[in-house]
């Protein structure tokens, strides 16, 4: 057997195990994204694309909330503990968010815990997404 044929054909056998892995690991790996980018967004004060990853009730409270502290800044986002809930669609997130409200530089912590459910819109079609299913809680 030649070099390339063996090399074709070790590369085959990856291809369906990852095939074959990828059903399994599909939410767990939305949800990741799904998180990291919510956090990235907060981290960059795009509030209203962090507002997106919320259920839709919780959203104009969230950006009412955030806007009505002037002068916050977030200095770090970091994502401590994520575990599953009641169920296979339901996850905890614990973050802790390290911030100072101008004209303090006293650096503050804050910890943030959220639910995150799968949600599927009967107006996606068969599409689910990772989304936040408890209000934000207010600055200090």
């Amino acid at each position: 057997m030649s070099v390339v044929t063996r090399i074709g054909l070790a590369l085959a056998a990856v291809g369906v195990l990852v095939a074959c892995s990828m059903p399994m690991m599909e939410k767990g790996n939305q949800l990741e994204v799904s998180v990291r980018e919510y956090l990235q967004r907060l981290r960059w004060k795009d509030y209203y694309g962090a507002a997106a990853f919320m259920k839709e009730e919780h959203r104009e409270d969230f950006l009412k909330r955030i806007k009505a502290v002037d002068g916050l800044n977030l200095v770090n986002v970091t994502l401590v503990h994520m575990e599953r809930g009641a169920n296979q669609e339901e996850f905890q997130t614990v973050v802790v968010i390290e911030y100072y409200i101008l004209p303090s530089l006293a650096l503050k912590e804050k910890e943030l815990r959220q639910k995150w459910v799968i949600v599927r819109p009967e107006s996606w079609g068969s599409m689910a997404a990772w989304m936040i299913d408890s209000p934000f809680p207010g600055f200090p």
